[in-house]
Order: structure tokens, then C-alpha cells, then sequence
């Protein structure tokens, strides 16, 4: 009982310097099990599934972001740990030089946030492509719905945004961020609320502080060089892509092939983004106008998509496809780019269809190419899944619907899918079938947004 009396004494002697310090350690430990990214589609990522990648090709699973949070959480433990024991030495006062310790505490905390957005918004290009394909899937399917879903933080055109500057690649990611981005900023926020409870000093420790003080600068500016060359070399990548973006826009397409060469070797990253090749593949058709290369139908492509000369985007499609039978992973996305935007606007196009209820058979070779190219490809399985709803073929639809229900996480789209195969069903007879699945959609439809599977769960009762 007197070791335990004892202790509260000290605790309760700067109650403050102990438990802040410690509740923010805490907070950190707790940071890494939280939500971190959601994709469109429904997966979301803690933080120790978020491997760690500053641009030079050394990331491992093992590095990640849940113990960054652990080590970051070691410096808020060490200021509480200083403060208990000058308690137990029955010291009430503040020096000066613990405040070098918490401010370090408090830029450790803020290490984790701020690495991460670093390395989305510069250095991990790959990531933020899946992140664009997924958010162009998921916008194209919400135009497909009968009803209107919660809107986003920022909202987003589906082929508005091409995620090749820092501006689309913030707005992707604003919306995708999870709340357990915030548990570190709250963090190094009560750290430095801690320092609203110090007290003075006299002269003499504030003078030995103020050297001490001095060797913590030193560190923090030795600390910062450190960070400085290690982050240099996707910001340089970075900066190399823009000036190939300059080079082309003057017509200096030699310049621009230069630029992007040395981002990739910079950023090997660079290869998997669409707006790379693009860029690329400008040049090279300039350079070389009667040598077409992957590059040069791609950005032909894009073109053509911005000229709305759909028979020729279906003819360089055809062309890229014949040469590889099986695509790499940056001309499967923009090749699945260009066939959503030719689906959609060959859904849309004449406008008296476009005010009907069903779906325009026409698009389904664009959505049958879209599954060949990419057979994970959700929009395209959602919109067959409505075609051949709309065409009576009831197999088919709960065909394509029911591998949605494999493909994704995301509830409004679950909840979308299951409506529909209970309306196939409905058109079977199988009604008690129909009526569990519809249920399940108004289970996944929290917000109340699916009011067409209530509409027919109602007039099952």
C-alpha cells in the first residue's frame, strides 16, 4: 500500500507532464490499428498494412506504417517517463531543456501523417493509379443508380481527373483518407498543450537549458538535412515530369523524351501511370510520325477520346491489343479508360434513349472488351448486368451481379447488385428468394439512399 500511495503522489504531483504525455504515446500505439485509406471499391488499409516507400525501392511489408507509429510513440513515453522521475526527486518545476524533448515528441507524432502524404502524393505513382481506376469505376456505377448515394468530400466527374498533378492527386486523396489519419495529429496537439503547464525556472538552470536547448537545434537541423536527402529523390522525379509537361507544351519533344527518362530513373514508379505514357508517347509521335509505338497509340488515344472519333479509339484498341494479347498493367487501365468513356457515351449519346429506363444494348461491346481486358473490371459487369436485365435475359444479369458481390466490399454497391438479382429472381417467380436478398440490400443501405430495393420489398409484404 505505500509503494502504491507513493506513486500517486508522484503522478498527482504534475499530473499534467505525466498523463498527457503518456495519453499520447498511447494514442499513437492506437494509430496504427485504425483506418487509414479506404479505396472506392471497399477495401480499407490500417496503417500496418501500408508499407513504407520514400522512392528508393527499399520498401518491404515489413516496414510499414503501424511500426513507424510504434517508434513515434517511444520519444511521447520518454518525455512522461523525465517528468516521473523529477517528481520522485520532488521537483515541481518545468525546466527549460524538457522542452526540446516534447517538441521532438510532438514532431515525431506528425512524422507518420506527414511521410504518408508525402508518399501518395509524390512518390508511390502506382498506388494513386489503382486509387484513380478504382474512383473512375465507382463514379461510373453511381451514374448507373436509380437513386442518389451521400456525396463525396470533393466531388468528382469520372473522367475528369487523370491524377497526373499534385492538385487531382490531393482531391483522390481527400476523399479516400480514413479517420485514423487524425489520431496522430491529435497526438502531437496534446504534446503541445502540455507546454501551457510549465513553470518558470531560475536563472541558472534557464542558462544551462538555453545551452542544452542549443544541442537539441543542432540535432533538429541535423535531423532535417537527413530527411531533406533522403526525400530528394522522388521530389526531383517529380520535378523532372513537369518539366517534360513544359517541354511538350512548346514543342520541344527531344527535351521532353530527355526529362522523362531521367524521371523513371528517378521514380521506376513513373512506368505504371497512364499520364507517363501519354506524355510520352506525344513525343515519339512527333519524333517519329510513321514509327508507331505503344506510346504513340495511347496518346493517339486520348486524342481521339477528346475529338469524340470513337471508331478510330476502337481501331488503335484493336491494334494495341493484337500486338500483346496479354497487357501490362498501365495499358489495361487506360485501355479500360477509354472503353468506360466510349460505354458511357454510347449510352448517353442520343438523348431521347438516354431519358429511358433501360440501358441501350449498343454498349455491350464496349462492356464485353472491357471484361476481356480486365475481367475485375466492376463498372462493366455492373452496367452488362443492367443490360441483359433490360434484355430479359435474367441468367446473364445475375451472372455479372453476383461477381460483383465477389469483386468488391463496397456496401452501396453490394447493395445495388443484390437489388438486382432479386429483380431477376422477382421475374423468375422465385419471390421468396428475391425478397431475402432485398432485404440484405436494405441491410447494406444505412443512409437510406436504395430506395428502389424498398420500393419492391414493399410490395412483397
Amino acid at each position: 500500500m505505500f509503494v502504491v500511495k507513493q506513486a500517486l503522489q508522484r503522478l498527482f504531483a504534475r499530473p499534467a507532464h505525466i498523463l498527457v504525455p503518456t495519453l499520447a504515446g498511447v494514442m499513437m500505439l492506437c494509430a496504427g490499428f485504425l483506418p487509414w485509406l479506404g479505396y472506392p471499391l471497399g477495401d480499407v488499409f490500417t496503417a500496418w498494412q501500408i508499407p513504407i516507400d520514400i522512392g528508393w525501392q527499399l520498401h518491404h511489408h515489413l516496414l510499414n506504417y503501424g511500426l513507424l507509429c510504434i517508434l513515434c510513440a517511444l520519444p511521447a513515453f520518454a518525455v512522461a517517463a523525465k517528468h516521473w522521475r523529477r517528481a520522485q526527486k520532488g521537483s515541481l518545476m518545468l525546466e527549460e531543456c524538457g522542452k526540446p524533448h516534447t517538441y521532438l515528441a510532438c514532431l515525431c507524432c506528425v512524422l507518420p501523417l506527414a511521410l504518408f502524404l508525402f508518399q501518395y502524393m509524390v512518390v508511390d505513382i502506382q498506388s494513386m493509379n489503382t486509387l484513380m481506376q478504382q474512383e473512375i469505376q465507382m463514379l461510373a456505377v453511381t451514374n448507373l443508380y436509380d437513386y442518389k448515394i451521400p456525396a463525396q468530400l470533393v466531388q468528382l466527374s469520372p473522367f475528369a481527373i487523370d491524377g497526373s498533378t499534385f492538385v487531382e492527386r490531393a482531391v483522390l486523396l481527400i476523399n479516400q483518407l480514413s479517420p485514423g489519419l487524425l489520431v496522430p495529429v491529435v497526438s502531437a496537439w496534446l504534446l503541445l498543450c502540455c507546454q501551457l503547464f510549465s513553470h518558470s525556472t531560475s536563472t541558472a538552470r534557464l542558462l544551462q537549458a538555453t545551452i542544452r536547448t542549443r544541442l537539441w537545434a543542432g540535432l533538429y537541423v541535423l535531423s532535417i538535412l537527413v530527411g531533406v536527402l533522403l526525400l530528394s529523390r522522388p521530389t526531383a522525379a517529380m520535378f523532372c515530369d513537369y518539366q517534360a509537361r513544359h517541354n511538350l507544351a512548346i514543342g520541344n519533344y527531344r527535351a521532353a523524351i530527355t526529362w522523362l527518362d531521367k524521371a523513371t530513373a528517378l521514380n521506376p514508379a513513373f512506368e505504371q501511370a497512364p499520364y507517363y505514357h501519354i506524355q510520352r508517347g506525344q513525343a515519339e509521335y512527333f519524333l517519329h510520325p510513321t514509327s508507331m509505338t505503344t506510346n504513340s497509340r495511347i496518346y493517339l488515344i486520348s486524342i481521339y477520346l477528346t475529338q469524340g472519333d470513337y471508331l478510330a479509339v476502337n481501331q488503335e484498341i484493336n491494334a494495341i491489343r493484337n500486338l500483346q494479347p496479354v497487357l501490362p498493367y498501365w495499358e489495361m487501365n487506360t485501355i479500360n479508360i477509354a472503353l468506360t468513356q466510349l460505354a458511357e457515351t454510347a449510352r448517353t449519346r442520343n438523348v431521347p434513349r438516354a431519358l429511358r429506363t433501360d440501358l441501350d444494348a449498343a454498349v455491350l461491346p464496349w462492356v464485353q472488351t472491357m471484361m476481356l481486358v480486365d475481367p475485375s473490371n466492376v463498372y462493366a459487369h455492373y452496367l452488362a448486368g443492367r443490360v441483359y436485365y433490360d434484355m430479359h435475359d435474367f441468367d446473364q444479369s445475375i451472372i455479372h451481379m453476383t461477381t460483383i458481390l465477389q469483386l468488391t466490399r463496397n456496401n452501396d454497391l453490394q447493395s445495388a447488385a443484390y437489388t438486382y438479382i432479386a429483380l431477376n429472381q422477382l421475374q423468375q417467380g422465385q419471390t421468396a428468394s428475391a425478397r431475402k436478398l432485398l432485404m440484405q440490400a436494405i441491410k447494406l443501405d444505412p443512409d437510406y439512399s436504395n430506395n428502389t430495393a424498398r420500393e419492391e420489398l414493399s410490395g412483397l409484404h
